[in-house]
């Protein structure tokens, strides 16, 4: 009898051991779960063409200014081929000119630690007539000799474009493009990093 009860005592002692042992087993499986799911937390980020869908894609006039220039055209007219008159006309514009960027043709590189790499098209020169009048000491003449004052217009709108087209000015242009570009840029939380490109030469495009 004696026998029989240490037997079953030494059974239920082997049974709590194997079921506390079980409980300690979980317990580490639970722990190191939780664990590994504290060291593998999942981090979270600015999707970049999300970010790049944001970005304006219009045109952006960076510089500006009115110019008013003229050009002066002159002929003889001879009476019975013996008698010389001369006759004059003058051509006027004033155009309203800038440079022009295309927002859409800006291209972004998404980088690390929000910098954004930044490649800017060419600036495009871009003019508008505000103001055209033709002045001649003679119409019914200059009607005839003159039908079309286009080529006097051509004319004076390159000599418009030669006074604000110029290397020096293209350059201030660029630095006030790259400053509206940043100033977008920042709005999102992005820093700028421009690329260098090759800058026209203000020629005739």
């Amino acid at each position: 009898m004696k026998d029989l009860l240490s037997k079953l005592l030494k059974s239920t002692a082997l049974l709590i051991l194997l079921g506390l042992l079980v409980i300690i087993i979980l317990l580490i499986i639970i722990l190191s779960k939780c664990t590994n799911n504290d060291a593998q937390e999942i981090s979270i980020e600015n999707t970049p063409n999300a970010i790049l869908k944001l970005l304006p894609q219009n045109d952006l006039y960076v510089a500006t200014a009115v110019i008013e220039d003229f050009t002066t055209q002159q002929e003889t007219e001879y009476h019975l081929g013996l008698f010389p008159e001369d006759h004059s006309c003058v051509q006027i514009l004033r155009q309203k000119v800038s440079y022009k960027l295309d927002l859409s043709k800006v291209e972004y590189t998404p980088k690390e630690n929000y910098v954004m790499e930044v490649k800017m098209p060419e600036l495009e020169y871009v003019a508008s007539t505000q103001f055209a009048q033709f002045i001649s000491d003679d119409e019914p003449y200059w009607k005839e000799a003159l039908p079309s004052t286009t080529p006097l217009k051509k004319k004076v709108e390159q000599q418009i474009r030669t006074q604000f087209d110029t290397p020096a000015n293209r350059q201030k242009a660029i630095l006030f493009a790259k400053e509206a570009v940043t100033h977008i840029l920042t709005q999102i939380g992005y820093q700028p990093e421009f690329i260098d490109t090759i800058m026209p030469s203000g020629k005739d495009e």
